[in-house]
């Protein structure tokens, strides 16, 4: 089972976004947000950014996660929450490369 799997079975509902898979200092690296809007355990919601980077020898994982009050993808509520600045970013970025959900 892959790490989205497992997420989703544990949030609902559950966002993802590649915001970079490329070359990034000679090592292939990729960079996705996560949006889980409810973890059925502890009623929260959670932002999350994946950075992973396939070295020479080993595969290293950096998230950096935001926990905050549950919410739904669809709606925008959880960005006028206090986010990192780094994650603020990533969050309005995702935002934009979101369609209309009446548009899918």
């Amino acid at each position: 089972m892959g790490d989205l799997d497992r997420i989703k079975d544990i949030y609902q509902p559950v966002r993802s976004f590649n915001l970079f898979s490329g070359i990034e200092n000679n090592y292939p690296t990729s960079v996705r947000l996560t949006f889980c809007g409810n973890n059925a355990q502890s009623q929260q919601g959670e932002i999350t950014m994946t950075k992973s980077i396939q070295g020479n020898d080993y595969l290293y994982i950096i998230k950096m996660i935001k926990r905050l009050d549950a919410f739904t993808t669809e709606e925008t509520s959880y960005q006028s929450k206090k986010l990192p600045n780094g994650l603020n970013t990533l969050v309005t970025l995702a935002s934009a490369m979101t369609p209309p959900s009446n548009s899918r």
